[in-house]
């Protein structure tokens, strides 16, 4: 055998050999997700158990959530402190209170918590963790409650919870989000749905108006779309025991909620509109590094929502205990449009709102189907499937995304919310 041939089977042998390495670690990657709540819990659990034993003073606890008797359904918390002792900087970060939206919300958990804890600690930041906020949604694989309630549309600071908020805009569309009658579902249903409630419609959609009524909670409707309950669901008192426990520890407080869902494929920051001035400045501040930008809401490209969870958090901490600064970022992933879209001209507006029309097709499908049920077995085995893919893909590339841009942007957000004054 030629040197050359040995040479060319060599470079063989190093490419497989890459090859293989880099399958190895693409499944190590994928290790972060899990399949189903029984098991995402069991894992946390399990990362939770090792860091007590790697920082001292560490420690976890459950809280059942009242589920109609439901005794495995509970939020999983971790309290992960800082060796200094003296330090006075707290990150809360959240997941699953959209239920399905928190398998991807415990990935990242997992790999903050295995790869940029430490990080975190050495900037004198304590961390609590919570788990699995809306664990029957995340056990259906459903966005709401046992209550069927919206989670993320029922906090509020003041101890009257609302009756009514702008519910006369989701009346203009009632019958367009809350179709009767059996569910079907597919490529001529999609079709149908767009002719009859999307292009008579295209100049609320252009306006944001449409996706405003769509999104951003209603009060009256408790089989409607959107619900966002006419009472507090028992999650507050959960997470306010906590709250009420930690906050007065703190002057600066920063808390991230990780979602799943609208679009493109990559990290995005999409919080409510500011409730005051220092918080827009206190969001710039930590939240806008280089390549991360905060995307507009409350506009037609994207709803602001009543009742957000983090939003509540910031205000509870701010008008009960006075703390000096909570800066609060809702994180969602997307899984609709490719980021590249943004730059194909004129074509980008037509295949945003033709993913703005699929997202809200499936959702209201997935409302009319466990409302009414599906048309057939097939229609109800599609609208579960597309519904879970829109809120918990389970394709390499996106979750790799996931993944990666966190590694990139958590320990930017973290080094600024550190450097607070």
């Amino acid at each position: 055998m030629n040197v050359r041939v040995k040479a060319c089977l060599f470079s063989l042998y190093l490419t497989v050999l890459g090859f293989c390495f880099s399958a190895n670690t693409v499944q190590a990657e994928e290790g972060y997700f899990c399949s189903g709540y029984a098991e995402c819990s069991a894992e946390v659990k399990d990362v939770f158990k090792r860091k007590n034993l790697e920082n001292r003073g560490s420690h976890f606890w459950s809280e059942i959530i009242p589920n109609g008797g439901d005794v495995d359904l509970s939020v999983r918390f971790g309290f992960f402190p800082s060796k200094n002792l003296g330090q006075k900087r707290l990150l809360i970060m959240s997941s699953g209170i959209h239920g399905l939206e928190g398998f991807t919300g415990s990935a990242v958990q997992r790999l903050f918590l295995e790869e940029i804890l430490p990080d975190a600690n050495r900037q004198n930041i304590d961390v609590l963790i919570i788990h699995g906020i809306n664990a029957f949604g995340m056990k259906n694989y459903r966005r709401h409650t046992v209550n069927r309630v919206d989670l993320n549309r029922n906090w509020f600071v003041s101890d009257t919870f609302p009756s009514s908020l702008d519910d006369v805009v989701y009346d203009d569309f009632y019958d367009e989000f809350n179709p009767k009658g059996q569910a079907s579902f597919g490529y001529h249903d999609f079709f149908r749905f767009v002719a009859a409630s999307i292009l008579p419609n295209m100049s609320s959609i252009q306006s944001g108006v449409f996706t405003k009524a769509a999104g951003q909670g209603q009060y009256r409707y408790p089989r409607g779309y959107s619900f966002g309950g006419q009472r507090e669901e028992p999650h507050r008192a959960i997470v306010t025991t906590v709250l009420d426990k930690f906050i007065p520890n703190y002057e600066h407080v920063l808390v991230m909620d990780l979602h799943t869902g609208l679009g493109r494929r990559e990290l995005q920051l999409l919080p409510n509109p500011p409730y005051n001035d220092r918080a827009g400045d206190l969001r710039k501040a930590v939240f806008e590094v280089n390549g991360k930008k905060i995307e507009e809401t409350g506009g037609k490209d994207f709803y602001s929502s009543h009742g957000d969870f983090s939003d509540f958090i910031c205000q509870y901490s701010e008008f009960k205990f006075n703390t000096s600064s909570c800066v609060n970022m809702l994180i969602e992933y997307g899984t609709l449009l490719p980021a590249s879209w943004e730059k194909q001209g004129i074509m980008t507006s037509i295949k945003e709102y033709s993913g703005q029309a699929y997202s809200i097709y499936v959702a209201i499908r997935e409302n009319q189907a466990f409302n009414y049920g599906a048309a057939s077995i097939s229609a109800g085995t599609e609208i579960r499937n597309a519904w879970t893919k829109m809120f918990n893909p389970d394709e390499s590339n996106w979750r790799q995304m996931i993944l990666d841009e966190s590694r990139v942007f958590f320990p930017k957000f973290l080094e600024r919310f550190a450097s607070l004054p």
